[in-house]
């Protein structure tokens, strides 16, 4: 906020002034005698000044420490104290005064500082390092007993945890009494979490014993590194010593070597490899050093993942609550056992009412059935948790993935994706009305010709149902490729019943293990 000081006379200092001007500036006068900015003295004088000034000039000079108007709080190195803010720097030094920041011949020395204060930039130099005052940073306030307190129990917790050691706390505890202001404190607090403690250390120094076991390291690396451990201060230091036996950069043990060897011939008799492979990568693995050199070796040998199997159980729950594949593993089951008992208590007791009195509950009954078996798919539904927010997640992706489509082909102008479906279709009276389809996806593809070329078009058919086919949008039983309704070009793909097989075959199977919290 901008704060302008003084009367403005704007810009004819050399004008004579007018009773109508010195109104004006009287009323800032009685603003500053109320907020206390004049005391009775100051005032008299000032308005004498006013009285007798002959210029706008003569009465700009009058105000030139004062706010424009009232109500203003900021602290501005020109404008005169208010009131309020002075009796606040007396309760802020006697507050200080009390916490050990001041001693009582500076308390005192302040204070009589204090009563010859007329504008903020003097009361801003009475009251440094004093708590309180807008705009001190916590690094500038004078340090108290209560501070020095925390930063010599901090010390001692270095110490007890061999962060420090015995000889260097002394000097440490010195600076600390000595030290003015709480930045001075921080300054010295500030290595110690970055020492080594005695548990960091004989962490690694343990590390290093069990790589040496595991064939790591030789008896003398074992023993230089050791000793540079029990010696080192900070975590820094102890960080390189052991580098190369964790991650991918570290050291292969006997048994990572083994257990290279054991995968490779399994391989092997799997067929895998041919013998000249075999030889050649357990060679490799031989001449290797760490866990990365290995990596490539093993890397396509591993089986492919088998999907969890998907039943029509599945199907019925997704279609009738909520996408399954959208809800975590450790839920997902819990949740199905529940809607499934739920569902069944409630079928099952329809159907006795049924053969207890046929004609009542079929005229009467059907509508409570519906209503309960939605209600408990609702409460299933909220208890999945956030469903449709990850569904919605998962198609941005697929809109991203169909643009970069869109990118690498200059024929194609616009490639939009809609789930659900809508689509416009005759009801009993001949009107068309739209109806949304839950378990269709639709694709439109807008060629920059009229008629685009039918390879580019099966090719990008092919592209866009296995983007789709290998996302989690359940149910998905038919992927429209146009404007549905007509003959589109890229044609339907169905993803369920016969043409589902020869799409899983070539495609894999549609993903529906665990749901993984960043979909592509």
């Amino acid at each position: 906020m901008i704060v302008n000081l003084g009367w403005s006379d704007g810009g004819y200092s050399e004008l004579r002034a007018a009773d109508a001007d010195r109104a004006e500036v009287r009323r800032l006068l009685d603003v500053a005698r109320d907020e206390g900015r004049l005391d009775e003295a100051e005032f008299d004088r000032r308005s004498g000044a006013v009285r007798a000034a002959k210029t706008r000039g003569d009465l700009v000079r009058v105000t030139t420490d004062l706010p424009e108007r009232k109500g203003v709080r900021e602290w501005i190195d020109g404008m005169r104290v208010r009131g309020t803010d002075r009796e606040d720097a007396r309760r802020w030094l006697a507050e200080a005064a009390a916490q050990d920041r001041l001693g009582d011949q500076e308390h005192e020395r302040r204070l009589v500082a204090l009563s010859q204060v007329a504008r903020y930039a003097e009361l801003t130099i009475v009251l440094d390092g004093v708590p309180g005052r807008p705009g001190t940073a916590r690094s500038n306030v004078l340090a108290g007993a209560t501070d020095r307190e925390s930063a010599l129990a901090t010390l001692a917790e270095a110490v007890a945890d061999g962060r420090v050691r015995p000889v260097e706390a002394p000097a440490l505890e010195a600076d600390i009494r000595q030290a003015r202001r709480v930045g001075d404190l921080d300054a010295l607090l500030a290595p110690l979490p970055e020492r080594a403690g005695a548990r960091e250390r004989q962490d690694v120094v343990e590390a290093l014993a069990t790589a040496h076991r595991d064939g790591q390291l030789d008896v003398a690396e074992y023993a230089a590194r050791a000793g540079q451990a029990r010696e080192a201060v900070l975590n820094a230091e102890l960080a390189p010593l052991v580098a190369e036996l964790r991650g991918d950069a570290r050291r292969l043990t006997d048994a990572d070597r083994q257990s290279v060897a054991d995968t490779l011939k399994r391989a092997l008799e799997e067929g895998r490899l041919d013998l000249a492979e075999f030889d050649e990568r357990v060679r490799v693995a031989h001449a290797a050093t760490t866990v990365a050199d290995v990596a490539p070796l093993v890397a396509d040998l591993v089986s492919p993942p088998r999907p969890a199997s998907r039943h029509w159980w599945d199907a019925v729950f997704d279609a009738a609550v909520v996408n399954s594949a959208l809800v975590t593993a450790p839920r997902r089951g819990l949740l199905k056992l529940i809607w499934y008992a739920a569902t069944s208590a409630t079928l099952l007791t329809y159907a006795y009412l049924v053969t207890w009195n046929y004609l009542v509950t079929l005229v009467a009954l059907w509508l409570p059935l519906w209503g309960l078996l939605a209600l408990e798919g609702f409460v299933v539904e909220l208890l999945a948790g956030r469903v449709w927010s990850r569904e919605q997640a998962i198609i941005d992706g697929l809109r991203a993935d169909l643009d970069r489509l869109r990118a690498k082909q200059p024929d194609i102008t616009a490639i939009t994706l809609e789930y659900p479906a809508k689509e416009n279709v005759r009801d009993d009276d001949g009107d068309r009305r739209e109806k949304t389809r839950r378990s269709v996806a639709q694709i439109r593809v807008e060629f920059d010709r009229t008629k685009p070329n039918r390879k580019l078009a099966a090719q990008f058919r092919d592209e866009i149902t296995r983007l789709l086919w290998r996302s989690r949008l359940y149910p998905l039983h038919k992927i429209w490729l146009g404007e549905p309704g007509t003959t589109s070009t890229l044609g339907t793909v169905k993803s369920n019943g016969p043409e589902a097989e020869k799409l899983r075959h070539r495609h894999g199977p549609r993903p529906y293990g665990p749901f993984p919290e960043q979909s592509s």
